[in-house]
């Protein structure tokens, strides 16, 4: 269990933000870059609500299958993980993951290409 949860957050930190993607709106990729932020700099707690609203949009904005969203959620998760809130944490790790493994076709082992 442990290993998928790191995975999930290789992943993440390969991929921090996609944000190649068009379809994000300007609000969007602000609170993002706030929370970011906040997150870089240790204000956990601060940067929870913002975390918390980019992924409510980033849900609307790109569903809830999209990588961008899986995104949103494992960083989320890194911020509960990095609080010690690992109850909180590991439900986002494991709805990432799905995400990813329903977008691959392909189990996290061979998405992180540890398998």
């Amino acid at each position: 269990m442990f290993s998928r949860i790191l995975m999930a957050s290789i992943l993440t930190v390969l991929v921090w933000w996609p944000g190649a993607s068009a379809a994000q709106s300007d609000e969007l990729l602000q609170v993002y870059r706030q929370g970011t932020d906040l997150f870089k700099s240790g204000r956990l707690r601060e940067a929870e609500p913002l975390f918390l609203k980019v992924l409510r949009m980033g849900e609307k904005e790109f569903g809830l299958k999209n990588k961008n969203t899986a995104t949103l959620v494992n960083n989320l998760a890194l911020l509960f993980s990095k609080q010690r809130r690992y109850v909180d944490a590991e439900p986002l790790f494991k709805r990432a993951i799905r995400i990813w493994e329903c977008l691959t076709s392909a189990p996290m082992e061979q998405i992180s290409g540890i398998a």
